[in-house]
């Protein structure tokens, strides 16, 4: 203990965990430097105590952070973040209020004995019958469930004031946030783009199928591509083998097992063991090794150009999987599916009549900030006849090196910002919405061409530049078609 003292940082307490010494010394000091509770209870009759319960993962967190406007709780998209509750007390145009974000409250059947969970619901509930307000939290796109009556019964059955209030999502920064004069039109608005997405959802099913399947026949492909690649890079040893084999035939006798014979290919001339069959001669064992380097290296090039065109296969399969789950309308579920059958992956639909019929999509359209109108396909037709229609001095995005939308700014001397919502919004419709930092391309349209007989949506570019974004959608204000 003596050179403890020795640091000058102030009494040291030596404390035992395990023998439980010292532990009380310690406590009395820590309390003793505790702040004085000044009339708590005129505090506690004055202050209004507002509870915050819901199911897991609703954006209870979320609400108390936006309320008070600092992050005083930690959000995350995973349930079960929030294991306590935790008091606030602020100050809102001269009334105090001490806001409690609580843990979420899932089915009792769902939670185990003696698990924290169990513990952390039992502090929720505390938090209900100790307030005077209870905000109840529910998750707008599943409605209001089973268990979010249970909760509000919890409420009622304690006699607490009970509110529900809208706010915006935190955890969803990606999502457009659309306002309403009134809460009816929020609500058909809601039901109605949820019943048009589960329309699309339905009559796309059968496309998703027949992509899935063909994205697993491809992926198998191309580990046996890459596995026969890896089997020939032994070519190069059946070809020195089969040298080292006719340089020294002289000194191998017939029937032996192997030979261990200088190599020349080595700087220190080490002696390398080669394997023989005992049945050939020693110059039909050299011939062999001959045999299996031009075997692997027609299995290497053979392999390396179905790779490649595996590659490009998989690509496209994932890109019409990417467009698959951008398609608003049956126009574009039409249009995938009128490219499948051409390309042979689905068959061709005989009621011809009723596609006909469907006026042909239109692509995205968006105002940046500065005032540019920004146009962003939704499939590779779209994709295909923006790139084809845009003037050559215009600017072309592209999320780089996977699946994704074509970009143009309809402007030859667009603004960084307006670049960089253009590619906020190029990164957004693509495979890596869901990442942060994603690489986008951006060329003018002129140094992008599309090779002949390319697949639909294929182009290649050159003179582009790379900037690195977080995927958004609303960064830029959508048009109403």
């Amino acid at each position: 203990v003596y050179d403890f003292y020795a640091l000058g940082l102030g009494d040291p307490f030596p404390i035992s965990s395990t023998n439980m010494l010292g532990l009380g010394d310690l406590l009395d000091e820590m309390v003793s430097r505790f702040p004085e509770d000044k009339d708590s209870t005129e505090e506690d009759e004055h202050t209004i105590q507002i509870a915050v319960v819901g199911r897991p993962n609703v954006g209870k967190s979320s609400l108390v952070n936006r309320i008070l406007g600092q992050e005083r709780s930690m959000v995350s998209d995973i349930a079960g973040t929030t294991r306590d509750a935790i008091d606030t007390a602020f100050v809102r145009d001269g009334q105090r209020y001490n806001i409690i974000d609580t843990a979420g409250i899932r089915r009792k059947r769902a939670i185990e004995e003696e698990s924290i969970e169990r513990y952390s619901i039992v502090r929720a509930l505390a938090a209900v019958r100790r307030a005077d307000v209870a905000l109840i939290v529910i998750n707008a796109e599943d409605g209001v469930t089973e268990q979010d009556t249970k909760v509000a019964g919890y409420v009622h059955e304690e006699g607490k004031a009970a509110d529900v209030t809208p706010f915006e999502y935190r955890t969803r920064s990606s999502f457009r946030l659309e306002t309403f004069a009134t809460l009816g039109e929020a609500l058909d608005a809601f039901y109605r783009t949820r019943e048009q997405i589960e329309r699309i959802k339905q009559k796309s099913a059968s496309l998703s199928h027949v992509l899935k399947n063909n994205i697993e026949r491809c992926e198998k492909k191309l580990a046996r591509q890459e596995e026969a690649l890896a089997d020939s890079e032994r070519m190069e040893e059946y070809r020195i083998k089969g040298e080292l084999l006719t340089a020294s035939i002289s000194q191998i006798e017939r029937g032996a097992r192997f030979a261990d014979l200088p190599n020349y290919y080595d700087p220190e001339c080490k002696p390398l063991r080669v394997e023989l069959d005992v049945r050939l001669s020693p110059g039909a064992n050299a011939q062999r090794y001959f045999k299996l380097y031009q075997k692997a290296r027609s299995a290497q090039r053979l392999a390396a150009e179905q790779k490649a065109k595996t590659e490009e296969e998989l690509y496209y399969l994932e890109g019409q999987m990417d467009n698959l789950s951008k398609c608003q309308e049956e126009a574009e579920l039409s249009e995938i599916r009128a490219e499948l059958e051409k390309q042979g992956y689905v068959k061709e639909n005989r009621n011809r009549r009723q596609m006909k019929a469907l006026p042909p999509s239109q692509p995205m359209k968006f105002t940046s900030t500065d005032g540019d109108i920004i146009l962003v396909g939704k499939n590779n037709v779209q994709n295909d006849k923006l790139t084809a229609t845009a003037q050559p001095e215009e600017w072309w995005l592209h999320a780089k090196n996977m699946p994704g939308s074509h970009v143009i700014v309809v402007n030859t001397r667009p603004t960084e910002r307006t670049l960089h919502e253009a590619a906020c919004l190029a990164a957004y419709y693509s495979k890596g919405r869901t990442g942060h930092q994603v690489p986008v391309d951006y060329t003018q349209k002129k140094r992008v061409r599309k090779p002949a007989g390319a697949k639909p949506g294929f182009v290649i570019y050159t003179q582009q530049r790379t900037l690195y974004v977080t995927p958004c959608d609303h960064i830029a204000k959508e048009e109403a078609e």
